[in-house]
């Protein structure tokens, strides 16, 4: 054996005259990183070599990699074994964010796997010379979000996420490489499948930098994506977990970035794991609150070419290529129709459930005329959106639509001299452009094109098949959510939506129904729990917000609690005009009292960021659950059931109160104040309103009155 060389050199040919190493790229503790190309396909690839270099040796003229004694090639190819493996696992892996494996191959005494090539820089790069703008870092994280979810709904773990690991590719996207240290997690058990210990000072919590491949969690990746972000905002890695234990406040951010960014980061970053947002998309859940302030842009050098003169609508980010907007709403729309490449093109036609556009529409080629049907959502033999996009886009709802309306300001408008309908979000002030397509009618033209538009739902109308819900909207009659013949052809806007993560609380924070909290609480039918916030419950039905489990001053969800006037933040023995402050304060009409401390009652009494429902996301609550006037542990109240998710949550009938008298109608009905106040008159508000009679809706009523509150969270 002569020369010892630490990698392959350019030229070197593998798996016969399959690869042709280009050039070497890096070399890290456990292989070599190359830029090859595919002879046949003539394509470039990335391979990753296995190459401990503490223990391997190479041959030179013959490339073979060998292991001096006995006991160290026991251990080397125990690792070579795991690294075959992983990368077989990491083979079934398929999203745009994250780097695809498409060959696994062993050759001169060691293994390879090969890598699609992506042609950008790593996000190291573009903070190399200081901190990033902060709508840019938000821009980069919720990306590499998405993608590190999607590796932990697979049961994986990364443990090597750095800003080094992240490649930036021309149109902006991000991808997610180097899964060397990678390995399967088991949520149930806890137990990792893997034990090559691989990590970055700065990026690897205590657990990691323990070495104790029992302890580690989806929160230790939440870890590394807080320190790759802090990164972006810095233009430094953070202090190792082993110094910030005995330190204080010594993450230091630049001027100017904003509160709800610095708690991401803050909360991600902490030292017990155990403290950490126990999930991405809890994480995203900070982020989100984060990114109203900041908002996430890409940067112009990092723009996509327009495909025609265009107004883009604000692009958070795209989607088995397809690009989308964030509305602050339970889903993510598309910014175009399937069948078209901007937002002012109609696209394609379809008769409900069906994925190909037809010549003519009528009756007898309506395959699911007269069918009883339920939601075809997200199933491609009827979902145009999934048959035609595939990945997690879909078909809308109806909720969803209503959601859409109920949530947005919508505004008859031209875009490239385009008619149609902007919707405005009401939550972030992000925007959304459909065209006014019209539809089409047996061999017809486009009936009513640039007049109307006319979009189909998923959901099938309960009491006759001959129709299907949908969006339709004009100049003349604004939005609305309408049925209409199954046979006709309409437009199809997709949305997707992420997964919700399993629940993985401790039995004391999310106990099962029926248990018993504490000895100094009565035995209760809990809903189901799916964390908590500032020491108060919460439960996800699968909507814009999360909604406490109890109301402010309650301690168990059948508790009525404490009666605010709207716009106070401490009940009161009496409550009339003379007493209320808000009737005078709010004077000023359209002033909205949410996550103000002095004004909004869930915020004061509860900190954090809980705060009061806006009527918007009342409406979204009656809208997109079931609704039940039930009895819970002998009191009366309405429960609301998920159509999203089945979860469910129970709010007492708990009456209000006026003047000095006791509380009026207690056990038939049930008055919840939200942050919004009436738009035309300054001494009512919106509240949330149940009886007996099993109706629920958003009304408005007197402010001095005294009502409960239910907080939500963000």
């Amino acid at each position: 054996m002569s020369e010892v060389l630490n990698h392959l050199q350019p030229g070197t040919m593998l798996r016969g005259d399959t690869y042709r190493i280009v050039r070497f790229i890096a070399a890290g503790g456990f292989g070599c990183t190359y830029e090859a190309e595919h002879v046949l396909l003539e394509k470039r690839v990335a391979i990753k070599e296995f190459f401990m270099q503490e223990y391997c040796n190479r041959e030179d003229y013959t490339n073979r990699v060998t292991v001096g004694t006995k006991s160290m090639y026991e251990l080397v190819d125990k690792y070579k074994r795991k690294f075959i493996g992983e990368a077989k696992a990491l083979s079934g892996l398929n999203h745009e964010g994250i780097v695809s494996v498409s060959d696994v191959f062993e050759e001169n005494g060691t293994a390879y796997f090969v890598m699609d090539y992506v042609d950008g820089q790593p996000l190291s790069g573009l903070c190399k010379n200081g901190p990033l703008p902060e709508r840019h870092a938000l821009f980069y994280i919720r990306q590499v979000c998405e993608a590190l979810a999607y590796v932990h709904d697979h049961n994986r773990l990364h443990l090597d996420l750095t800003p080094a690991n992240i490649m930036v590719k021309s149109d902006g996207s991000t991808v997610l490489i180097d899964f060397g240290a990678s390995k399967q997690y088991e949520p149930t058990t806890g137990e990792n499948k893997s034990s090559m210990l691989v990590h970055t000072p700065g990026y690897a919590p205590l657990e990691q930098t323990q070495g104790d491949v029992r302890q580690f969690l989806p929160a230790t990746d939440i870890y590394a994506l807080g320190a790759t972000f802090y990164c972006l905002l810095t233009g430094r890695a953070p202090q190792s977990p082993n110094y910030r234990l005995n330190e204080e406040d010594n993450l230091t951010f630049p001027a100017g970035i904003s509160a709800a960014t610095r708690h991401a980061v803050e909360r991600a970053l902490e030292v017990r794991k155990k403290d950490r947002p126990q999930s991405v998309r809890e994480f995203m859940a900070l982020l989100d609150a984060a990114i109203r302030p900041a908002q996430a842009v890409a940067p112009e050098s990092s723009q996509p070419p327009v495909l025609s003169q265009r107004t883009v609508d604000p692009i958070l980010g795209t989607h088995n290529g397809h690009e989308y907007v964030d509305l602050g709403l339970s889903v993510k729309w598309a910014t175009c129709n399937v069948g078209a490449n901007t937002p002012e093109e109609y696209g394609n036609y379809y008769a409900w459930g069906e994925t190909s556009p037809k010549s003519s529409y009528d009756e007898d080629n309506c395959k699911t005329w007269k069918r009883s049907m339920g939601d075809i959502g997200g199933d491609p033999e009827y979902d145009a959106a999934r048959a035609n996009w595939g990945s997690n886009w879909r078909l809308p709802t109806d909720p969803e639509f209503e959601e859409l309306i109920n949530n947005c300001d919508s505004e008859w408008t031209t875009q490239n001299g385009v008619a149609g309908m902007r919707f405005t979000s009401k939550r972030n002030g992000n925007n959304i452009f459909f065209p006014a397509a019209g539809w089409c009618y047996c061999d017809s033209p486009t009936d009513d094109a640039g007049e109307e538009g006319e979009y189909w739902s998923s959901t099938a109308f309960e009491f006759d098949t001959e129709v299907a819900c949908g969006l339709n909207f004009s100049s003349e009659d604004g939005a609305a959510t309408l049925v209409n013949d199954r046979f006709e052809g309409r437009c199809v806007r997709p949305v997707f939506a992420a997964k919700s993560a399993p629940a993985k609380a401790k039995a004391a924070e999310a106990p099962k129904a029926g248990t018993i909290r504490t000895e100094e609480m009565f035995q209760r039918t809990v809903d189901p729990v799916l964390g908590t916030h500032i020491g108060h419950e919460w439960v996800d039905l699968g909507l814009s917000v999360k909604w406490a489990t109890c109301n402010v001053g309650a301690n168990t969800p059948e508790e009525y609690g404490n009666y605010y006037a709207w716009g106070e933040t401490s009940p009161k023995s009496s409550y009339d005009e003379d007493n209320c402050k808000t009737l005078a304060k709010f004077k000023i009409l359209g002033i909205s009292i949410g996550c103000k401390p002095f004004d909004d009652a869930a915020r004061a009494n509860r900190g954090g960021n809980w705060r009061l429902p806006t009527m918007a996301e009342c409406d979204e609550l009656v809208n997109n659950c079931d609704y039940e006037w039930t009895t819970q542990n002998g009191v009366a109240g309405m429960r609301f059931t998920s159509k999203r998710n089945g979860n469910n949550i129970f709010f007492p009938a708990a009456g209000w109160r006026c003047w000095d008298s006791p509380t009026a109608d207690a056990g038939k009905e049930g008055v919840y104040w939200s942050s919004t106040p009436d738009e035309d008159e300054a001494d009512i508000a919106c509240s949330l309103y149940f009886n007996s009679g099993g109706s629920a809706e958003t009304m408005y009523c007197s402010r001095f009155n005294g009502r409960s509150v239910r907080p939500v969270l963000e």
